[in-house]
């Protein structure tokens, strides 16, 4: 019993410190990232900051930003 709710803690722990990028943009709309916050973890998964490609661009285009 304590390796299945090892292994549940776990999972949730990656998902909620390693978030992909549609992730990232989903908690930013949402507001339980700071857009510092959202830099910050944008940038930790090999994205990069700015427009077009970056963290606003991408988010805009996905529908998370107007």
């Amino acid at each position: 019993m304590r390796i299945i709710i090892g292994i549940i803690i776990g999972l949730v722990g990656i998902w909620w410190f390693y978030p992909t990028k549609d992730d990232i943009c989903q908690r930013l709309y949402d507001g339980r990232y700071t857009e510092e916050q959202a830099t910050a973890k944008w940038t930790l998964r090999g994205g990069r900051y700015g427009s077009g490609s970056g963290l606003i661009g991408t988010c805009r285009y996905k529908g998370y930003l107007k």
